[in-house]
């Protein structure tokens, strides 16, 4: 076969360091256009990115050639270096957390997570960040010890 074909759907999740209420409302479609940016320029299609002020979700197709770890230090370390940059009190000591999470999924849920995505500021009003993230690992069936999720 000479060509690579996939099919490949990621949902990333990933919070500012220490969960700090750091993207603020003012600036955070700013930052989503951003991200969209990054990511094209990685050839990787950005299907939805959304968030609160502590948090943030990406769903993307990605193609085999690229990989999950290079698209998110990508991600944080330009928007990171882009929040900085901003003229907001909040923006100065703008950071990510080290880690991040990446849940593979089925071509026939990509609608349900972009709603879920979309949903979010929703969703917070009822659930923590820490209670969604445990969630999404159980759902995905991925082992975790609770002291080593939240530094």
């Amino acid at each position: 076969m000479g060509h690579a074909y996939a099919s490949q759907f990621s949902h990333l999740v990933w919070s500012t360091k220490n969960r700090q209420p750091l993207i603020d409302k003012s600036f955070r479609n700013e930052l989503y256009r951003y991200i969209r940016g990054i990511i094209d320029n990685k050839q990787t299609v950005l299907l939805n990115v959304g968030g609160t002020n502590d948090h943030i979700h990406v769903l993307v197709s990605m193609p085999p050639k690229n990989s999950t770890s290079d698209l998110v230090r990508a991600i944080k370390s330009n928007s990171s270096r882009f929040i900085r940059s901003m003229d907001n009190p909040l923006s100065k000591k703008f950071a990510w957390q080290e880690g991040y999470a990446v849940f593979s999924v089925s071509k026939s849920v990509v609608e349900s997570v972009s709603w879920y995505i979309k949903q979010q500021e929703t969703h917070h009003k009822k659930y923590s960040f820490e209670d969604e993230f445990i969630g999404l690992l159980k759902k995905h069936g991925i082992a975790y010890d609770k002291k080593d999720l939240f530094e």
